[in-house]
């Protein structure tokens, strides 16, 4: 009776505490009785007080009596009416009651009309409901251990610089931390351009980090907070692309910047989680594209050029599975923000997307077909349910049979009609708009040359109203004066010395003209007598490819052999002139936004074309800028010239014609007769100019009639580059072939192939046509025997220009380098690393050498015996 009366007490005493804590018993009602309200006023049945004890604390409880068991636990734990460990959850819970010393634990289906709650010691009162706690808890060792201060010996102060990618100002961005670090002294793996070390936190000792550090000592501080950026605004743009519910989800390492505070100079590493696994590499910044190549990585980075709206590209995609990490951002405009040399902008844009094959996920995410020849259908494709999500959206019910066709590769084809005639609609009216512009254009430039002729008339006649006028001032004076007499006489002689200099400067151009018209006649001597050959040697390497079965054998011409072409000896003038092993940059010129492109001379101007839409003139005495020419709205390309004209192609799918005198626009080719998509190549001989498209064709452009005369089709992909000599025409394209052009029937008189991959640059010397490729290669083309010569390898990224001077062959690569091969032995002379990124074009004048690259640098290299 004392121990029951103690308990009835303690329970008075903890209901009281409880309740001053906010646990009301009306609450409680409230809480656990709740889904059983409207059940309990039907029946009638009013609420029961139940005792619900854990440890040394009580709590009375309301509830109807059809509240089960399993309900009363939820409510307990949920409403927070003890309070429990927080390692603690739901399902550890036990209720039960104390019968004889002995918990029996009560079952979770049982209602509490059903479970027996009478005390036999009390009869006015119910037992109390017993909570407990039953979990697997690791059992401690019988011994633990004193203190150590061991796991603090190699540890090393360092400040953690964390990224926050949703951040609105700049302030928000980048935040900082201390931690306690310990990173290994060998790295467990190198690369060409950083170090990786293992490394291991104090804050989480289960845990394998990996600490990337530049190879470069001199690496500056700000590249390691780019790459953290880079990484973080992918892991965004990644959880971007998964809320579209792909087939597989991809994820970029959590990633953040550490700096070692206690050793000397700024140390600073790149750190993220460690995964392990096969590291593989997807496709990089440039266009490579994996042997994996896998659907998601190359639809990942589709979809964050649509998702951008044009205005970034992430690519360099690489990792274990779909877990990636060091990507690379390409921004098309400068205002997006520059992420390191790796940033190539609009070019390493247009390198994607020429090598990206468009696969089942791009149209699962319904992204724009970026090459309609590039498709690919096999490989993970999304389900046939994720293909069909939302072409039912507007109907009142989905149909039982989806339509939906599977095909022997594992390709699926959704039938969007009605998207794919939106599309089309869209684009066919963008095209409309796009000729009405050009049309306006056109009428506006006709105008604009009316207003200057009708101009230049009222010019012409206002000088002849003056010479009348001067004329009868003159007869209004004395004819016998002194005075008229001088100025007769002063008169007579200006024109008789103006009428000599005249016939002096005719003869002289009568005498220039003549020069120019013998020396045009031996050209075309020269030509015809080397088309002559050409066509023979042709005629015979078809017959050998193609033999013709004759009956009489006696009646065949026989064979002459060939004789092997012997190296030529190096001239002792051109040792004496140039010393390439010591070429040294004498200037570097800067003033492009934007990677340069091609650089071209005249006698007096060096002149640049970049990606930021402009031509900039040099002057060659000292080289600063003099002008910079604007009127392309995209990309300049190309650039050749001739005499006082400079010809551009653009991106924006025009010729333009420059004054290279006053640096002005004189006219631009294009129109309705122009080309249909960008332009990438230009030449020009005497009379014509010559330019290659991504439309796959050649247009041939008369310089005396401003128009256009012939479009020459034959490759199957874009043109690249353009090489005019003689009577012929050689083109590259990304075809991987190289094709002869008659300019007389503009017929295509032979294909060179033997590249595997695009070819960027033509150059012609003697004989022989020279080739670079994106294959890492140079090739040389023998015009006699129509066969491939000799393969130059020694670049280790793509060749994308060359030029020849001086008995040596000049090649520009991406890896940064320009090589010197010897034309006659094909040996490589001398490798000149020239500047930080890809370089993009060669030029030789003035004696020296001149690199245009990725960097948007133009630098200016001495060959002793030069300027």
């Amino acid at each position: 009776a004392s121990v029951g009366a103690k308990l009835e007490g303690t329970h008075r005493q903890t209901g009281t505490m409880l309740r001053e804590q906010g646990h009301s018993a009306s609450f409680m009602m409230r809480s656990v009785g709740a889904c059983a309200d409207d059940a309990a006023a039907a029946a009638g049945e009013p609420d029961r007080s139940v005792w619900v004890q854990f440890r040394d604390k009580e709590a009375e409880l309301h509830a109807p009596p059809s509240c089960s068991v399993s309900f009363l636990r939820q409510r307990i734990f949920e409403d927070r009416v003890f309070a429990f460990e927080s390692n603690v959850c739901q399902t550890d819970l036990v209720l039960g009651i104390m019968r004889d010393g002995n918990f029996e634990p009560l079952k979770l289906r049982d209602n509490l009309r059903d479970v027996d709650l009478r005390d036999r010691y009390s009869h006015d009162r119910d037992r109390t409901i017993v909570v407990q706690i039953e979990q697997q808890k690791p059992a401690l060792p019988p011994d633990l251990p004193g203190k150590s201060w061991k796991i603090l010996e190699k540890c090393e102060r360092a400040v953690m610089w964390l990224y926050d990618a949703n951040a609105t100002t700049e302030s928000e961005q980048w935040t900082q931390g201390a931690t306690l670090v310990e990173i290994e002294e060998t790295p467990f793996a190198e690369g060409s351009m950083r170090r990786a070390y293992m490394m291991k936190t104090l804050s989480s000792p289960g845990k394998k980090f990996v600490a990337k550090r530049y190879r470069n000592p001199t690496t500056e501080r700000q590249s390691y907070f780019v790459d953290v950026k880079m990484q973080m605004l992918s892991r965004k743009w990644a959880q971007s692309y998964n809320e579209r519910k792909p087939p597989k989800k991809v994820d970029f390492l959590f990633t953040y910047v550490l700096e070692l505070v206690d050793r000397a100079g700024e140390v600073l590493y790149g750190v993220e989680e460690f995964v392990g696994g096969s590291f593989i590499k997807y496709n990089n910044n440039n266009g490579f594209v994996g042997t994996d190549d896998r659907n998601t990585p190359q639809a990942f980075s589709h979809f964050t050029y649509e998702a951008s709206g044009h205005k970034l590209l992430i690519v360099d995609i690489q990792g274990v599975g779909d877990h990636y990490t060091d990507p690379q951002i390409h921004t098309v405009s400068a205002e997006q923000g520059t992420f390191g040399q790796g940033n190539l902008g609009k070019q390493g844009v247009e390198h994607f997307f020429e090598s990206h094959k468009c696969n089942p996920i791009c149209k699962y995410l319904e992204l724009p077909n970026a090459n309609m020849r590039n498709q690919v259908t096999g490989g993970t494709v999304p389900h046939a349910d994720e293909l069909l999500r939302g072409a039912w959206d507007e109907k009142e019910e989905k149909p039982s049979q989806p339509k939906l066709l599977h095909d022997s590769s594992g390709a699926y084809h959704s039938l969007f009609e009605r998207e794919r005639e939106i599309r089309e609609k869209r684009d066919r009216e963008e095209r409309e708009r796009e000729e009405e512009r050009k049309r306006e254009r056109e009428e506006q430039e006709r105008r604009e040359e009316e207003r200057q002729r009708r101009e230049e008339e009222r010019q012409r006649r206002e000088r002849e109203r003056e010479r009348e006028e001067q004329e009868r001032r003159d007869r209004e004076l004395l004819v016998f004066s002194p005075r008229a007499t001088r100025l007769r006489e002063e008169r007579e002689r200006r024109e008789r010395e103006e009428r000599e200099r005249e016939e002096q400067e005719r003869q002289r151009q009568e005498q220039e003209r003549q020069r120019r018209e013998r020396e045009r006649e031996e050209l075309r001597e020269r030509e015809e007598q080397e088309l002559a050959r050409m066509e023979r040697d042709l005629g015979a390497a078809r017959s050998e490819r193609d033999p013709i079965e004759d009956a009489d054998e006696s009646k065949r011409s026989p064979r002459v052999p060939r004789t092997p072409r012997s190296p030529s000896p190096p001239r002792e003038e051109d040792a004496e002139a140039w010393d390439v092993k010591a070429a040294h940059c004498t200037q570097t010129l800067q003033g492009h936004k934007q990677p340069v492109t091609s650089l071209i001379a005249s006698d007096q101007y060096l002149f640049s074309a970049s990606q930021d839409a402009s031509i900039k003139a040099w002057d060659f005495a000292t080289l600063q800028v003099v002008d910079t020419m604007k009127s392309h709205a995209d990309s300049v390309e190309g650039l050749c010239c001739n005499g006082d004209l400079i010809f551009s192609a653009s991106s924006d799918m025009t010729v333009k014609v420059w004054d290279a005198r006053t640096f002005r626009e004189v006219h631009s080719l294009g129109g309705v007769s122009g080309h249909s998509s960008q332009v990438n190549a230009i030449v020009n001989d005497e009379h014509f100019v010559f330019s290659g498209s991504s439309d796959k064709t050649i247009k041939v452009w008369d310089m005396r009639k401003a128009m256009c005369i012939k479009t020459i089709e034959g490759h199957a992909r874009p043109v690249k580059s353009l090489c005019v000599s003689n009577k012929f025409i050689f083109s590259g394209s990304n075809d991987a072939t190289v094709k002869v052009w008659s300019l007389d029937t503009y017929a295509c008189a032979y294909t060179f192939t033997g590249h595997t991959k695009w070819v960027k640059a033509l150059c012609k010397s003697g004989q022989h046509l020279y080739s670079a490729s994106y294959d890492q290669t140079v090739r040389e083309w023998d015009l006699k025997s129509l066969k491939c010569s000799a393969v130059l390898k020694g670049h280790t990224a793509y060749v994308n220009d060359i030029c020849i001077g001086n008995g040596l062959l000049f090649t520009a690569s991406d890896d940064n380098t320009v090589r010197l091969w010897d034309i006659a032995t094909h040996e490589t002379v001398h490798t000149i690393r020239a500047h930080d990124s890809g370089i993009s074009s060669l030029l030789l004048a003035h004696g020296g050498l001149f690199t245009g690259s990725y960097d948007t640098s133009i630098k200016a290299w001495r060959l002793r015996g030069g300027q």
